[in-house]
């Protein structure tokens, strides 16, 4: 009776002790869709995606190639910068036209000087993520302009981080009030089992 506690005990503490990944496989395993933390919807025409960037991931983007040979001490270091925001990379391509939104949606030149400002600043009083009974209005927000190169039209954003030091309690929901763009409101969730299945990094 007593070992079969024993290996019960053992067995919880193994599951409740999270994976640790080289660099290079963690960036892999954020950005790998069927973890859950890369979603991807389709609406009318649009592509639109939400990739949800952990602190952890963030620091390895900023160390970049040097992240196999950094000490754990300066990967704490860079940690501390981005502690305070939950990041999310967002974009939206037109399956059609597969390129810049402006050129694909518009012709007239003043309604295009209208988009242009929305993508640029409006558009970020349009976008929220609810974390538990608590709603966060976007303090970071950046347009990564493709100038047609890219299909994806890239937005950086950043929201106060409702759950920093504390473990996670409920699932996470970024929202965006698409109508100026004719795509209603889009929903992407963050599921707490998978977000508690996030890796930690081998430094």
């Amino acid at each position: 009776m007593q070992r079969v506690f024993l290996i019960s005990v053992i067995i919880l503490i193994c599951s409740c002790q999270k994976r640790r990944l080289s660099p290079s496989d963690y960036v892999s395993f954020i950005t790998d869709s069927k973890n859950e933390l890369n979603i991807r919807k389709n609406v009318g025409k649009y592509i639109v995606r939400s990739q949800y960037e952990p602190v952890d991931y963030l620091a390895l983007l900023e160390i970049g190639k040097s992240a196999n040979s950094i000490s754990r001490s300066e990967f704490e270091s860079v940690k501390r910068r981005f502690e305070k925001l939950s990041c999310f990379t967002f974009s939206i391509s037109d399956t059609n036209s597969g390129g810049d939104l402006i050129r694909s949606m518009l012709k007239d030149t003043l309604e295009k000087r209208q988009l242009t400002n929305y993508l640029n600043f409006e558009m970020q009083k349009d976008l929220l993520l609810i974390q538990g009974s608590d709603t966060s209005a976007c303090v970071l927000f950046h347009y990564e302009h493709s100038y047609g190169i890219s299909s994806e039209n890239r937005f950086v954003l950043g929201f106060e981080n409702k759950n920093e030091g504390l473990d996670i309690i409920s699932n996470m929901k970024l929202l965006f009030k698409g109508q100026m763009l004719d795509l209603g409101t889009v929903i992407f969730e963050y599921k707490k089992e998978y977000l508690e299945k996030i890796p930690l990094v081998l430094i």
